[in-house]
């Protein structure tokens, strides 16, 4: 059972001995193809499988036991979270690997891979096991009825940017000062405003996706009702999450007052289609982000901030966290973020007017003075 590197071609594609030619065929990318899985799903499922043959060994599907699926769980969550990426693993097997990791003293070692990760790693191999049994090549799906550890809570998977953590940021040389635009981290003379500058503004007073800030076009910069805001659509080219993402949102007076608008004028009198023109298309789903999700990790790390869990996406939390400390209901929150209000709210409260959500984008304060950047003074 051989896997090839691209999430486009077969993934499993076994020449069972005595069989003159191949059987049938199963591709990560017809999960592509019917909506199941992006390219990215389809590539790490990829990797699964050439993690399960490490493991479990070359076998056709329907020789593969319950005991070989325990034996890949048992293995893989003593992986350590850095295997794939640490050059001190590079080209070793996974037993390989746990001997290096457990030689290692206990202060070097990377923690183990999450739950969440290893129940990932079963989803793909019972969606192969699924499409094995429905073209009868396989007899029962060895990875089902399998338990796990419960994860941590969804407030505690990832950590927001205190307001001393976004101190830290706003305070380093992107919005202070940098040597060029090559030597972001370093200080001097210059303050570039580019998609560098304002994503973590526009992230952190908004609480919009990383992707959704990074696919605006000029013309989702609109105005209602003397409101200005981001129209949050899934018009071609433009991609999102999911139905719910599609959305109004408010933008916030301190991104007015940093330029922002003014930023979209020259745009507009440009004619540039997109507010963020550099960003380029990469990885294996074309994100926009893609670059820039590269960058910013590297750039905080560059400035010191080391804080494990603190992530782009982090700026979300935040936002959603001192509108919450604010009073702001949980209703109106999510209608800003785009998420689907559980329970009987979501019933009666279809959505949230305009003002509403103004107000509760007025709400998020980083408690951080920025208005050495203003380009618009305040009323």
């Amino acid at each position: 059972m051989a896997f090839p590197d691209q999430a486009s071609a077969p993934f499993w594609n076994h020449r069972h001995p005595g069989h003159s030619t191949p059987t049938r065929r199963y591709r990560t990318g017809s999960q592509v193809a019917n909506g199941g899985w992006d390219n990215q799903t389809a590539s790490q499922a990829g990797a699964t499988y050439r993690l399960f043959i490490d493991i479990c060994g070359d076998l056709s599907l329907s020789e593969y036991t319950r005991q070989h699926a325990g034996r890949f769980k048992d293995l893989v969550e003593r992986l350590p979270s850095d295997y794939g990426k640490s050059a001190k693993y590079r080209g070793l097997d996974v037993n390989a690997i746990l001997a290096a990791y457990a030689a290692l003293p206990v202060n070097e070692r990377a923690s183990v891979i999450t739950q969440k990760t290893v129940k990932r790693h079963f989803s793909a191999l019972s969606t192969l096991w699924l499409a094995g049994i429905a073209r009868g090549d396989a007899k029962e799906n060895v990875f089902s009825g399998f338990k796990f550890a419960p994860g941590r809570i969804a407030s505690e998977q990832r950590c927001m940017w205190e307001r001393v953590d976004l101190a830290d940021l706003f305070s380093s040389p992107v919005w202070t000062g940098c040597q060029s635009k090559i030597s972001r981290a370093k200080p001097g003379p210059t303050i570039i405003r580019d998609e560098k500058f304002w994503l973590p503004l526009i992230a952190v007073f908004s609480g919009l996706r990383q992707e959704e800030i990074c696919q605006l076009h000029v013309e989702d910069i609109g105005q209602e009702r003397n409101i200005w805001f981001f129209d949050i659509n899934n018009r071609p080219p433009r991609k999102l999450k999911n139905t719910t993402a599609v959305r109004r949102v408010p933008i916030h007076t301190e991104l007015i007052n940093l330029g922002f608008l003014s930023h979209i004028d020259t745009l507009r009198q440009n004619r540039t289609a997109r507010v963020f023109p550099a960003f380029q298309a990469g990885g294996s789903d074309d994100r926009l982000a893609h670059a820039f999700a590269k960058w910013f990790p590297r750039y905080r790390r560059d400035v010191g901030i080391k804080k494990e869990g603190l992530v782009f996406h982090s700026f979300r939390h935040t936002a959603t966290t001192l509108m919450h400390q604010a009073d702001v209901s949980s209703a109106v929150i999510d209608h800003i973020t785009g998420h689907t209000t559980p329970g009987e709210t979501a019933r009666y409260t279809k959505r949230s007017t305009l003002e509403q959500m103004k107000a509760a984008i007025e709400t998020i304060d980083i408690d951080f003075n920025l208005s050495g950047l203003y380009l618009t003074q305040p009323n």
